[in-house]
């Protein structure tokens, strides 16, 4: 063995001191660790959205060197594997090869595995690496949220420095018994509870959370036919999530989505039929952080009508020459092709407005034109979204013009599958020189308002 001793002014160079020399000053004052009193600890958190992570201010000491970060430091994550998943380490790395001579603080790739495990971290003569956080990397993500970060400072591996004298402490076991301790309380209040108290419990961290509640399991894209997206969810999660339900998911950026049907379960899987409005779509993408709400405004849902309706405008005077008395007439029976909409699946608010025009000879007593909203471009479908419109005439001479305002008739109506719905005309006269939707004059336009809003 060498004695040691220090400090004493030189001669000549007879008395030379290094690093850690001077660093040994603080031998059995502090210990190896991060300070628990400066800054915040190197805390690391997800930047939302992204594949980046921060790490909060703090101050270590570690192998007779000191670390301080003074500053939020962002680091990125690297990519994720397109199928295996992947755990990575947040590190503070203490070099003191010849080289290099420097600390930094770095992240350290696992290796990817259907199930990984953290790296191991290097402990040489001349490299050391102590963790500050783990990072959960599922394969196909393109982003970190909270839930993937598991911090380690406070651990064995990086204790906390509570203070001088050789302080220290690895908060793990600690950690481990509040834990424990924890689930013996919630499994004895579950035990205790009644069900009427238990759901109560359930609703309030469900308002916690802003309404949303997770999905469990993988959500996959399955197809499109906007605006109407169809997805993959887990029969399990799929029998407590129904129609009209909203979805919140995560494609690079987060969507939102009403349920507009429930498909028939197939191979432990359940095809939801999701209305994406105006301003969202499902691609053929990974599917992260899915969550459901049964609550009619959770947080962050775009309420706004106005984003859940879809509408088609004609502005052509759409005309039937010579109609048949009590004929119908609409979509190519009318010249040009008359107004119409294809109804995505779901249930909608239907709201139409129109001119109606009738042209009839100079006849006594009444005349009128009927409009209706149909599947069948030569028949009405439903009684409920017919308006007539019937006027008196005296004999004359002339030709009578008659214009009307086909108001909305605001019914919901459902379908299973994607059809098309016509505006069709009709007159219940005889010899009419013609009827027509003017859109010429006042544009014609049906709007269908998703109903489960």
């Amino acid at each position: 063995m060498t004695v040691k001793y220090g400090f004493y002014d030189s001669l000549s160079g007879d008395r030379k001191y290094n690093a850690i020399d001077i660093s040994r000053l603080f031998e059995g004052i502090i210990s190896d660790g991060v300070f628990a009193t400066i800054g915040s600890g190197f805390f690391v958190t997800h930047n939302a959205g992204t594949m980046n992570v921060s790490i909060a201010t703090g101050r270590a000491w570690f192998n007779y060197t000191w670390t301080l970060n003074d500053a939020s430091l962002p680091l990125a994550v690297s990519p994720s594997h397109v199928s295996l998943n992947r755990i990575d380490t947040v590190v503070i790395e203490v070099d003191s090869s010849l080289g290099v001579r420097a600390n930094s603080i770095k992240i350290i790739a696992g290796t990817p595995a259907s199930s990984p495990v953290a790296p191991t971290l290097a402990n040489t003569s001349t490299l050391h690496q102590y963790g500050l956080a783990d990072i959960y990397v599922a394969a196909g993500v393109t982003q970190i949220t909270a839930g993937n970060i598991t911090n380690r400072v406070g651990t064995a591996g990086t204790p906390l420095i509570t203070g001088v004298v050789a302080s220290s402490l690895d908060a793990s076991s600690l950690f481990a018994q509040w834990d424990a301790e924890f689930s013996l309380w919630f499994e004895t209040l579950i035990d205790e509870l009644t069900t009427e108290q238990a759901t109560n419990l359930q609703a309030q961290i469900i308002e916690l959370q802003g309404g949303w509640i997770s999905i469990s399991g993988t959500c996959s894209y399955v197809s499109a036919d906007s605006p109407i997206f169809v997805m993959n969810v887990p029969d399990s999660q799929a029998s407590i999530i129904d129609i009209g339900c909203r979805i919140r998911l995560t494609q690079t950026t987060e969507k939102y989505f009403i349920v507009n049907l429930k498909g028939t379960p197939s191979g432990g899987n359940t095809p939801l039929y999701l209305h994406g409005g105006t301003d969202y779509t499902l691609t053929n993408a990974a599917i992260t952080n899915p969550y459901f709400s049964r609550n009619k405004e959770p947080l962050g849902f775009p309420f706004n009508p106005l984003k859940w309706s879809y509408s088609t405008t004609n502005t052509s005077k759409t005309e039937k020459t010579t109609p048949v008395q009590n004929s119908w007439y609409g979509g190519s029976n009318l010249t040009p092709a008359g107004p119409s909409i294809a109804m995505p699946i779901g249930c909608w608010y239907v709201n139409t407005k129109a001119v109606l025009e009738i042209i009839s000879p100079a006849t006594a007593g009444g005349y009128g034109v009927l409009g209706t909203f149909s599947t069948d471009p030569l028949n009405e479908t439903s009684v409920s979204t017919t308006t007539q419109f019937v006027n008196g005439q005296p004999a004359s001479a002339l030709t009578h013009r008659q214009m009307y305002y086909m108001p909305s008739p605001h019914v919901p109506m459902t379908v299973s599958v994607k059809t098309t719905f016509y505006l069709d005309i009709r007159t219940s006269q005889a010899s009419v020189t013609s009827i027509a939707i003017r859109g010429d004059i006042s544009s014609s336009i049906i709007t269908l308002v998703n109903a489960y809003l």
